[in-house]
């Protein structure tokens, strides 16, 4: 999300006593301040975990795409898998500067420049990216797995999305400027701007928010969607496991914003610690449920599912069936009726060429939606007997009723 460090000021490396450099203090091993000796080792095991367990679960998207197929309708290569890609850049650099500024062998300048392409890369383009498949795919997916419309909650959710990434691109345009106007207010005592870094702080507290309230109304959604769906464990599983990540990691995100960001107060070593590791670990719970909701089972025929409610497949015409209304004021009517079913009309391979009234009434009871045959017994008393017309003569064709039967209705 909006970067933690990148609006309101990011630690400092160095004694701050000036210069663009500062000296390799290492001297072929890793130095450690010795009063932040288990923070700075605490900061390499969290990068370069984070970095092990981002790269196993781009291989398990590899692995999942391959053997279920029907999970590229959510996780798409170029949305999923490249957030991953940006998230797996990001904590290789990450590494790489913590190394660099614990041995205090660069300019503060380099390790800023790292700290915003991390930032931009971790906290903005992979958390917009899963945030457009949490509101997008993903929701868009259960809708029409619930058999419920899709096209008002698609324009909904497309706006918000817009205009999040629109204050995205504010956000991270101000605290990068910022944080490079801190480096030249460190370095070279440059005066600072603070409307800058007043405006970076609100444009991060607002991005939070929003970011905030368009998880919830994704999450609203997608509620609101499993409730309709009774039977789909795979999905009643990860879709909620997806979403409780997804909140936990706004309303982390928000307590950073007020209570660090916005009073502008400055991060402990152990506050930084500990809420960056939860940070990730919130992510990854984002981004593995995202994955295992797709790769569901009950996402694997959902394109075959209309979008409206009660909206059943195309029906299936079979052969026109005559049927024969009894006789009326003295003379029988042949009625051709087309039989409307889902299924195929059942095949009648012993039926005569002039089949009995009974054998007619088979065809016609087996080919009707249910409902329609008890209306039409109810309406029509059954012969015994009745001889059917040749097949030559079906149609609209008239004949006289047999002389027995001219008191049936």
């Amino acid at each position: 999300m909006a970067p933690k460090r990148g609006s309101s000021g990011i630690s400092l490396g160095g004694d701050g006593s000036g210069g663009g450099t500062v000296s390799n203090r290492c001297e072929g091993a890793f130095y450690f301040d010795s009063d932040n000796l288990g923070w700075s080792v605490a900061e390499l095991v969290i990068s370069g975990v984070s970095l092990v367990a981002f790269i196993v679960l781009f291989i398990l998207y590899i692995v999942q795409v391959n053997r279920k197929p029907h999970a590229t309708k959510i996780v798409k290569w170029w949305t999923f898998g490249l957030a991953l890609i940006f998230t797996i850049i990001a904590f290789v650099l990450r590494l790489i500067n913590d190394v660099l500024n614990d041995c205090l062998i660069t300019s503060f300048y380099t390790y800023n420049a790292i700290w915003i392409a991390v930032t931009i890369l971790f906290y903005g383009l992979a958390y917009l990216i899963w945030l457009a498949i949490f509101m997008l795919p993903l929701c868009l997916q259960m809708l029409r797995q619930a058999r419920c419309p899709t096209k008002l909650a698609k324009i909904t959710l497309s706006i918000t999305l817009g205009v999040l990434s629109t204050i995205w691109v504010a956000v991270n345009v101000i605290s990068s400027w910022n944080s490079w106007d801190q480096s030249r207010y460190f370095y070279y005592d440059v005066e600072f701007n603070t409307h800058i870094y007043n405006a970076a702080n609100a444009l991060s507290a607002t991005y939070n928010v929003l970011y905030f309230v368009a998880t919830l109304v994704g999450s609203a959604v997608l509620i609101y969607a499993l409730v309709k769906i009774r039977q789909n464990p795979g999905i009643k599983i990860w879709v909620p496991f997806t979403i409780a990540f997804f909140l936990a990691s706004n309303i982390l995100s928000l307590i950073e914003v007020f209570h660090w960001t916005v009073p502008k107060k400055s991060y402990t070593a152990a506050a930084s610690t500990a809420t960056g590791v939860l940070d990730i670990v919130f992510i990854f719970g984002v981004a593995l449920g995202i994955l295992f909701s797709a790769s569901s089972n009950g996402f694997a025929h959902s394109n075959a599912l209309q979008s409206t409610p009660g909206h059943n497949p195309p029906p299936v015409y079979s052969d026109s069936v005559p049927m024969y209304k009894p006789e009326m004021d003295g003379q029988s009517s042949v009625v051709t009726s087309t039989a409307y079913s889902q299924y195929p009309q059942a095949p009648n391979n012993h039926q005569q060429q002039y089949p009995t009234h009974q054998q007619q009434t088979w065809n016609y009871q087996s080919t009707q939606p249910p409902g329609e045959w008890q209306q039409a017994q109810a309406q029509w008393q059954q012969p015994t007997e009745m001889p059917v017309q040749p097949p030559e003569l079906h149609g609209q064709q008239r004949f006289e009723a047999p002389a027995q039967n001219s008191s049936t209705r």
